[in-house]
């Protein structure tokens, strides 16, 4: 919230910790509701009536009607204002970081492939796809996590070590984040340095992100669940995310006790910056991910996790759509998207997966994984199917390709969605075939480059 002024970020630091406070804790949320009914309880400090009369709109949306404009709103409930002007500021956020991922022309194969991907996941997932950013490259820090969380949707296993800058680590570091630039491009400023790890079991993290910053331009983005575990190391990383917010900080709650101590170890301006990501039992907006462990929780033992289902939603926290590379392990995988399944229990497909030995193999390793699995163009020779997501069915004597959340006519183009879901047609055999039913074979070849940019089809390997 760069554009408020000091007292205006003072009352909107206060106002986002008592949203916090009331969305992630329900015996506050009792108490204030209780104090809003009862104005004889208005004297509980805890509770903080006013704050809540000045906010009214964030927990009361039928005050405002549809006719009510930003003067209106701005004159009466000014925090409430800057509030939902921060809400709105993080979606415009999330669709201009779509757009910085691409490698500004450096790639052009890589960046026809991201697109292709980005296109089908907004038909694959439907409304869950808005909160995708896409991001071209991710570095993981570290072998596994120590959090250990049950309903991880990327399915991190136990902590096994990190990567040290000590030792000729950090002239590693850097000849691998150059490597990664000279193939994802300007990209880089949109990647981040975790996946199934929590960035803050490297306690040389603080150090990643400064010559992270130096290579690149801009501080990554930073999603921890133990923020409390080393203070002085959060704040330093709070501290350099302040110079230039070109991300927020997200903290994941996992239990009220955990909320309560994060506002008490934290100022309102250390934390304004910070977006509390409300896991706990309770949370008024609890949200989880049906995907990574909680998929296979669900499938493994349902009448057991059945109270856990409850605040699942069928969606994915994959927000990766190219390469995934563990500094660790030394390994590149190409990955991307998609509907949680029993093949993929994590929400994003696996195209490609190598190993690589230093800076120099990890770039030719990369180029690889271009030159195999992203071509800009269909070869006409190579069988061709339909995207795993997708399916299609006929009601009403209408012909549809769908996803789980999303559906297409494809009436006019009945046989050929039917010859994609076989799966063991080549282009050149699909329009052989079409044009045996008098159908137009520019226009048999044109839609299927129509299906392949939208990330509809692939190659049935």
């Amino acid at each position: 919230m760069r554009s408020l002024d000091d007292r205006n970020r003072g009352l909107f630091a206060k106002a986002k910790r008592f949203i916090e406070r009331y969305q992630g804790d329900p015996e506050f949320r009792l108490k204030v509701d209780k104090g809003i009914a009862d104005h004889s309880r208005d004297n509980d400090q805890d509770v903080d009536v006013s704050t809540y009369k000045c906010l009214e709109p964030v927990f009361n949306p039928s005050l405002l009607t549809p006719f009510t404009d930003d003067g209106f709103i701005s004159e009466k409930w000014p925090l409430a204002y800057l509030w939902m002007k921060y809400v709105s500021t993080a979606n415009v956020f999330r669709k201009q970081l779509v757009a910085a991922g691409g490698s500004s022309g450096i790639n052009e194969n890589f960046d026809s492939w991201r697109q292709r991907n980005i296109q089908r996941t907004k038909f694959e997932l439907g409304l869950s796809s808005l909160g995708i950013v896409h991001t071209p490259i991710a570095f993981e820090l570290s072998d596994g996590c120590s959090v250990g969380c049950w309903f991880c949707g990327v399915s991190a296993k136990k902590f096994r070590g990190h990567f040290s800058l000590k030792g000729g680590g950090e002239a590693e570091w850097r000849s691998l984040l150059h490597t990664a630039k000279s193939v994802v491009g300007t990209g880089m400023s949109s990647g981040f340095l975790y996946w199934a790890t929590d960035p803050l079991d490297n306690p040389e993290y603080i150090d990643f992100l400064r010559i992270y910053r130096e290579i690149t331009g801009v501080v990554p983005q930073t999603t921890t669940a133990i923020p409390l575990r080393n203070v002085s190391l959060t704040k330093e990383v709070l501290s350099l995310a302040s110079i230039n917010r070109d991300f927020p900080t997200r903290f994941s709650v996992l239990s009220n006790s955990q909320l309560k101590q994060i506002h008490n170890t934290f100022t309102d301006e250390e934390l304004l910056g910070v977006e509390l990501v409300l896991q706990n039992s309770g949370a008024s907006q609890e949200f989880k991910s049906a995907a990574g462990k909680a998929f296979s929780d669900a499938v493994s033992a349902p009448s057991h996790s059945k109270k856990r289902q409850q605040n699942l939603q069928a969606a994915t926290i994959a927000c990766v759509t190219g390469f995934l590379v563990n500094i660790v392990t030394k390994t590149v995988q190409l990955i991307s998207p998609c509907q949680p399944s029993v093949k993929w229990k994590d929400g994003f497909v696996i195209h490609a997966e190598m190993g690589y030995k230093n800076h120099t193999d990890l770039g030719q390793v990369m180029l690889d994984i271009v030159a195999k699995h992203m071509p800009i163009t269909i070869n006409p020779a190579v069988p061709i199917r339909l995207d795993q997501g997708l399916s299609c069915v006929e009601e009403n004597g209408k012909f549809y390709l769908v996803s789980r959340n999303a559906r297409a006519d494809f009436t006019q183009a009945r046989r050929l969605i039917q010859l994609l879901s076989e799966g063991g047609h080549t282009p050149v055999e699909i329009v052989q075939k079409l044009r045996s039913t008098e159908e137009n074979a520019f226009k048999v070849i044109g839609l299927i480059d129509s299906l392949w940019h939208r990330g509809f089809i692939g190659y049935a390997l």
